[in-house]
């Protein structure tokens, strides 16, 4: 049994291999439009099961693995922040997240491609924003890797400059991948994450 991480995301490869996890990637490449009277929650759950879907059809035939498809996006006053297009636009995100509080929802889906099963579920991370000024937006979107970040928040490197705080249920929900959840997933599959380490 493999394990295929459906995502190009530097931070969820590096999620897996700080496990040493074995694992390929594949990225699934779906439109992520929100659909009219989508909930967040809905809406993240299906852009996590239609990319292990997208990334099954790109499987080899008689592979038999596990698909990890994650998706994740930050929620503000009814307002849905997910990755921003250009820095351009991780800049207005940014001002207007900040002295905010925001929830980000990360979605996981595993899909065995042997039995089809899928099995979902997603983790939520409450954050506060400092109040930030236009220069140090502007300064941290100039140095920051941020096009592949829900608003644009880079949480592995300077993203904690821009936080007052955070709380939540899965310390590495924020990376966009919640191992905690991703542990629990597993054994819905009678698997164990530790069975696929190097």
């Amino acid at each position: 049994m493999q394990l295929i991480l459906g995502s190009s995301s530097p931070s969820r490869k590096k999620v897996l291999n700080q496990l040493n996890l074995m694992f390929t990637c594949i990225s699934p490449d779906i439109d992520e439009t929100q659909l009219e009277y989508e909930s967040v929650q809905d809406y993240v759950k299906r852009l996590s099961e239609e990319k292990a879907r997208a990334v099954l059809k790109k499987t080899p035939i008689n592979t038999e693995a596990i698909i990890i498809a994650c998706d994740q996006v930050a929620h503000c006053k009814g307002k849905i922040y997910g990755k921003p297009e250009n820095k351009e636009r991780a800049t207005i995100f940014l001002n207007q997240l900040s002295g905010q509080s925001v929830e980000y929802i990360c979605s996981i889906t595993l899909l065995n491609t042997k039995t089809l099963n899928v099995v979902s579920d997603y983790s939520r991370t409450h954050v506060v924003f400092k109040q930030l000024s236009s220069d140090f937006i502007n300064k941290y979107v100039k140095q920051e890797s941020i096009l592949e970040c829900a608003s644009g928040l880079q949480i592995e490197s300077m993203g904690p400059l821009l936080l007052e705080n955070f709380q939540t249920d899965d310390p590495t929900s924020i990376f966009g991948l919640p191992v905690l959840l991703l542990d629990h997933l597993m054994t819905k599959h009678q698997l164990n994450l530790i069975d696929f380490c190097l």
